[in-house]
């Protein structure tokens, strides 16, 4: 019976799921240049918005640490907000009259730009794109072009609503989604100052992402494991986070200028995240960084760890005898 009991430790050892670790770099820009990522795709391509040192602000494409930035015509700022594994990129651009369109880039180069969701829409933004080509796109009619937004799904020709089954829902803005359908986001009420986030999986089945004791959860990004991150905003500091099986991993990235946010954009099916980090009241002044997982310890090591405490539980009143009479000898 005792050896049996082991034995069940020793293989229940190795179930046992290690927290995720990540190795943090910030990703090199060129002098006065910043760059702030919102995606990554399984080859390691990032996306996002990028300002030069001439305070131009177009998309970019960064492939092998070279950055390919581009504009549809007549953008006077580009951010690029999703990527998939085909090279299309999701984003928007703001005209010279403050009007923010929706435009998707082909792995070609050539852009479509199609129209808002609605025709009294006043701005609109493609958040993410799928490999199967549906985008979340969000919209308003908000002559400020601030709040409320409203999310819809994109397959290429026409719109679809989303909608979550929440009550006293104020705006919605959906952000990442995978190739199952799932959609993430960030949702408002009627409470003020408080903020959600969300999973929308494609059956309509929805599940609200709050970080225990946050005011603000931003989930912006979801992988094809299901895997979610985004950030959450926690006495006045905002901070990364991983949520994947019901657990909430904190990842907070410190630049060179010791900036005390973060917030983790986009998540590949490799694992692999990137993210801003930024000082408090300047979102716009981001570091990046690309985080890769820290490999967890194969089943066999596991296994190994498990039988190791199986033996080292059965030879244990053997060594400490021994120790015993060792203390007593040298005493002696």
């Amino acid at each position: 019976m005792r050896f049996r009991i082991l034995v069940f430790v020793a293989l229940s050892a190795a179930s046992l799921q290690a927290s995720v670790e990540y190795t943090l770099s910030a990703i090199p820009v060129c002098a006065g240049c910043v760059l702030g990522a919102n995606d990554i795709n399984d080859s390691g391509a990032i996306v996002g918005a990028f300002t030069d040192a001439s305070g131009n602000f177009p998309g970019d494409l960064r492939i092998g640490g070279i950055d390919m930035l581009f504009n549809p015509v007549g953008s006077v700022a580009t951010d690029a907000n999703g990527l998939n594994n085909l090279g299309v990129i999701a984003g928007d651009y703001f005209t010279a009259d403050g009007t923010d369109h929706p435009y998707i880039r082909e792995p070609d180069g050539t852009f479509v730009t199609p129209p808002p969701p609605m025709p009294s829409d006043t701005a609109a933004f493609f958040g993410g794109v799928n490999d199967a080509g549906v985008f979340t796109v969000n919209s308003t009619t908000d002559p400020n072009q601030v709040f409320p937004y409203v999310p819809f799904l994109y397959n290429g020709t026409s719109y679809s609503p989303l909608t979550l089954p929440f009550s006293n829902v104020t705006s919605i803005v959906a952000t990442g989604i995978n190739d199952a359908g799932t959609v993430v986001g960030r949702y408002q009420n009627t409470t003020p100052g408080f903020g959600h986030g969300f999973e929308r999986f494609a059956d309509g089945t929805t599940v609200d992402l709050s970080f225990p004791g946050a005011r603000q959860t931003f989930a912006l990004g979801v992988n094809n494991s299901g895997e979610v991150v985004g950030g959450y905003l926690l006495n006045g500091v905002d901070h990364g986070f991983l949520y994947a099986n019901g657990v909430w991993t904190t990842i907070d990235f410190v630049d060179a200028n010791d900036d005390p946010n973060t917030k983790v954009e986009g998540i590949n099916d490799l694992g692999q995240i990137v993210g801003v980090s930024f000082p408090t009241g300047n979102q716009f002044d981001t570091t990046s960084f690309v985080g890769t997982p820290v490999p967890e310890p194969g089943t066999s090591g596991l296994v190994a760890l498990g039988l190791l405490a199986t033996l080292f539980a059965r030879w244990r009143p053997r060594v400490n005898a021994l120790l015993r009479r060792r203390v007593s000898i040298e005493r002696n």
